[in-house]
C-alpha cells in the first residue's frame, strides 16, 4: 500500500471519508513534520557542528570510493578528497557522502505514523542502504566522466542522479513502510 494511500486508509478507519477533509488533514500533518524533521536534520549535523565534524565523512566516502574503483581495475590517486583518474578529477565534499539523502529518508521515516522501534530498523537499514547507493553513484559518475564529456558528465551529476537518488530514497521508504510497519500489522 503507497504511503499516501495508508494515510487515507487511516482516515477512513476513523470514519472520514477517504480524499475528505481528513486525508488531507493527515497528509498535510505528515509534510509538514517532514519539513520539520529535516530541517532539523540539516541544521544539526550540517549548519552546527565545527567544519572538522564533516571531515569524516568526507574521508571515509572518499578512501571507499577510491578502493571501489581500484577494485573495478581504474588507474587512479587519492590525495586528500581528491580522486584522479586518467581523464577525470573528482573532489569528494560533504555533498558527495549521501547525508541530505538520508535526511529526506530519515525525515519521512519520522514523520510517518509508526512505532518507535519501525522508526529505529528504518534507520539502521536506511543509513547503510543510502550510503551504498551513494557509492554506486559515485562509481558510475567515475566511469562517465572517463568516458564521456564533460557535458555529459556534468548533466548526469547535477540533474539525473540527483532526481534517481531522490526518487530511490523515496521507494526505500516505501518499502519501509510495507515491509516493516504494514507487515507488523497483518
Amino acid at each position: 500500500m503507497l504511503p499516501l494511500s495508508y494515510l487515507s486508509h487511516m482516515a477512513s478507519k476513523k470514519g472520514r471519508k477517504l480524499g475528505g477533509r481528513g486525508t488531507r488533514t493527515l497528509v498535510l500533518r505528515f509534510l509538514i513534520f517532514m519539513i520539520l524533521f529535516v530541517v532539523a536534520e540539516y541544521l544539526l549535523l550540517y549548519v552546527l557542528p565545527p567544519e572538522s565534524f564533516r571531515v569524516a565523512p568526507v574521508s571515509f566516502t572518499a578512501r571507499l570510493f577510491f578502493r571501489v574503483l581500484k577494485l573495478l581495475g581504474f588507474s587512479v590517486s587519492l590525495s586528500g578528497a581528491v580522486i584522479q583518474l586518467k581523464h577525470i578529477s573528482l573532489e569528494i565534499v560533504y555533498e558527495c557522502t549521501g547525508v541530505f539523502a538520508f535526511f529526506i529518508l530519515s525525515g519521512a521515516i519520522l514523520a510517518y505514523p509508526s512505532r518507535g522501534w519501525h522508526k529505529l530498523l528504518g534507520h539502521i537499514v536506511g543509513l547503510p542502504a543510502v550510503f551504498i547507493l551513494n557509492i554506486v553513484r559515485l562509481v558510475l559518475l567515475a566511469v562517465i566522466g572517463e568516458y564521456f564529456s564533460r557535458p555529459v558528465f556534468d548533466f548526469v551529476h547535477e540533474y539525473l542522479w540527483q532526481i534517481t537518488f531522490i526518487v530511490v530514497v523515496l521507494l526505500l521508504w516505501v518499502l519501509w513502510i510495507d515491509r516493516v510497519v504494514e507487515r507488523a500489522k497483518r
